[in-house]
């Protein structure tokens, strides 16, 4: 017979009776022993079954991450892709925002409008003090969105950098005298 808890107790012949599958919603850990006559009880085993918690779109993503990587999230709103740098990077854009997808495997391969549905599933954790997102699994997208750029001026972006940071954007009141370099972060 197996006995198991749900509530990290260590389990033992008074615990629940394992007789049928056990149906989690949320993170949980489950630890079990067995006994059969005649022999010592089992050792106890362990196991945590992780559910990533649900946002509803980037802003939610943004507002609700543990920048050290531990919590485990889903966006469960369409983000739609509008760039890929090199095979690493992917910049992607909702209605609420714009966000960094980051695989370092260099395994990406999408298009511009190619859309996440509700299955971007990762970890939050910043790259030069910008928030970005590390997947987990593996990443299916549709093709066919498109991404409405943002429109803002230089003044607008540069009191409020953050609220636009890694947004499609059409530049508005703005005359380029020279050519300049870009630095980051400046």
């Amino acid at each position: 017979s197996i006995y198991y808890t749900l509530d990290n107790s260590t389990p033992d012949s008074t615990s629940t009776l394992y007789a049928s599958p056990i149906t989690l919603t949320q993170t949980t850990t489950v630890k079990a022993i067995a006994y059969a006559s005649g022999f010592n009880p089992s050792v106890v085993s362990s196991a945590t079954y992780t559910f990533p918690t649900p946002v509803a779109n980037i802003a939610a993503f943004k507002a609700a991450g543990a920048a050290d990587n531990s919590q485990t999230y889903r966006i469960t709103g369409d983000v739609t892709v509008f760039a890929q740098k090199a095979s690493n990077n992917l910049y992607l854009q909702d209605a609420t925002g714009g966000l960094v997808l980051y695989e370092s495997g260099n395994t990406l391969n999408f298009q511009t409008g190619d859309v996440f549905q509700g299955t971007l599933i990762g970890t939050y954790t910043t790259y030069q003090n910008l928030p970005e997102f590390i997947p987990q699994g593996t990443l299916t997208a549709v093709p066919g969105g498109t991404v409405t750029p943002v429109v803002a001026t230089a003044s607008q972006i540069m009191s409020n950098f953050e609220q636009y940071a890694y947004n499609l954007i059409t530049l508005e009141n703005c005359i380029i005298l020279q050519e300049a370099a870009f630095t980051p972060g400046s």
